[in-house]
């Protein structure tokens, strides 16, 4: 511990192989896979576009009195969190890019949110939140960390040490860690984005966030966008089993209990 009470930030992936290696082992043991071989493991999430007769406060596209609204997976996961909990969320966002997320939040759970507060590297990105230049800025008292999208684009010892680290420090005592990012054992997936740099494999995922955080879940992903994807997931199901390979894009990581 500091000197003012504060956990310490601790060492590199690299220092603390063994210790990932056996959250690795939890994760297998927990969602009942063998090993790296297993494609199947976390529960899987297939979300759809929402509907309804008014304006989401988000991206949307209108049929007469209907509104047809994009619901990817963390729109989802993010609606239960706030639907769980009663009291007020400070939100930490990390890298809100466009503030889809952001939108979202405000105009659906505007009540529930104490402070907002967004983190980009690209200074030029601005949305309904309050900017931080750095992650040293990011005040006491958070509740919710956002990362969608995000952590793909570090390697994971910068990840770890200059993101989840410092925020360690900031968090409150039932604060949760929310990340999603594309699955890499599936086919296509992270290898058509160039600036992607890092993979995380469902149980690695699990793995590395439980260097943290004492509770960890993971999502696999499936987002039903246009009907093509709808009428192509069947197949696409059966086809992945048989090959053996993953059939959902997409993971999502739920933390919570910061240790």
């Amino acid at each position: 511990m500091n000197v003012d009470g504060r956990p310490e930030v601790r060492g590199s992936l690299a220092d603390r192989y063994h210790e990932l290696m056996g959250f690795r082992q939890e994760a297998f043991e927990r969602y009942r896979a063998n090993d790296i071989s297993v494609v199947a493991g976390p529960p899987v999430r297939v979300t759809f576009p929402s509907f309804g007769f008014r304006d989401q406060g988000m991206k949307h596209k209108r049929f007469g009195p209907l509104y047809v609204s994009d619901s990817p997976p963390m729109f989802s996961i993010v609606d239960r969190i706030f639907r769980e909990r009663a009291k007020p969320f400070t939100i930490l966002e990390i890298g809100p890019g466009r503030g889809d997320l952001a939108r979202h939040i405000r105009g659906k759970f505007g009540n529930k949110v104490n402070a907002y507060y967004g983190l980009d590297r690209d200074e030029t990105v601005i949305g309904p939140w309050t900017v931080l230049e750095d992650i040293s800025e990011t005040p006491d008292g958070i509740d919710l960390v956002l990362a969608s999208e995000v952590i793909e684009h570090m390697p994971a010892d910068v990840w770890q040490t200059s993101i989840v680290e410092p925020l360690r420090q900031k968090l409150t005592r039932d604060a949760i860690f929310i990340a999603s990012t594309p699955n890499p054992t599936s086919p296509g997936g992270i290898a058509r984005d160039f600036t992607h740099v890092q993979h995380y494999p469902w149980y690695d995922l699990a793995a590395v966030f439980r260097l943290t955080f004492s509770d960890v879940e993971v999502y696999r992903t499936y987002y039903a966008y246009d009907p093509t994807h709808l009428l192509i997931m069947a197949p696409r199901f059966i086809l992945c089993f048989l090959l053996g390979i993953e059939w959902c894009p997409g993971l999502i990581c739920v933390a919570r209990n910061a240790r």
